[in-house]
Order: C-alpha cells, then structure tokens, then sequence
C-alpha cells in the first residue's frame, strides 16, 4: 500500500485515488470504441459506395466502348462511301468523254460518209 500526504495532514490509500480515475478512464475507452466503431461502420459505407460508384463506371464504360466502336465502323463506311462516290465520279465523267468522243467520231464518219456519197453522184453525172 501507498500513502500519500492530504491536505490536512491525514494519509489517504493512493488505491483510494486511483479508483474514481480508472472508472473515468473505463468510460472513456468505452466512449472511444463506440467512436472507433462508429468510424468503422462509416468507413465501411464510403466503402460500399466507392463499389458501387466502380460498377457504374465499369458499366459506363462498357457502354463508352460500344459508342467508340460504332462511331469507328461508322467512320469506316462513311470513308468507304466517299471513295465509291469519287469513283463513281470519275467513271461518270470517262464514260461523258467516251460519249463526246463516240460523237465526234460518228459525225467525221457521217461527213467523210456524205462526202462521198456527193462524190460518187457528182462522178456519176460526169460519167453519164
């Protein structure tokens, strides 16, 4: 046992002291884990939360990806239905040129032809 000086003088058991202080000290430990506790189960939503707020991204971006790979196939057959137009285009003016020269063709053809059907008459009415 311990003794300790009073203020008046008397000797008190330091035990006697003690007592009262663990008591405080029980109720405080007690406060604290009902604090950790409460700290615990908080963390253990934001937990949660940050789970979830995961799946919806990784959902997200699922359906991110998808819109990537349809923008890109679109792209594709955008490019592929600009070279069949150009394409298109060249033909078009290739088969006017052959046109025009077909043309061109067929009237020296109908005027060398008409030439010398005059030719022939005229040689004819010479030769009558």
């Amino acid at each position: 046992m311990e003794w300790t000086a009073a203020a008046g003088g008397a000797e008190v058991d330091s035990r006697d002291l003690e007592a009262p202080l663990m008591g405080q000290e029980v109720l405080e430990i007690e406060e604290r884990e009902r604090d950790i506790e409460v700290l615990a189960s908080r963390v253990s939503t934001v937990n949660a939360v940050f789970a979830d707020i995961a799946d919806l991204v990784s959902a997200q971006q699922e359906d991110v990806d998808s819109i990537e790979t349809a923008v890109r196939a679109a792209n594709d057959r955008t490019n592929r239905g600009s070279d069949q137009l150009s394409r298109a285009e060249r033909g078009k003016k290739t088969k006017l040129k052959c046109c025009f020269w077909v043309a061109v063709f067929l009237f020296f053809f109908m005027l060398i032809l008409c030439l010398a059907i005059i030719g022939f008459k005229n040689i004819a009415k010479y030769a009558a």
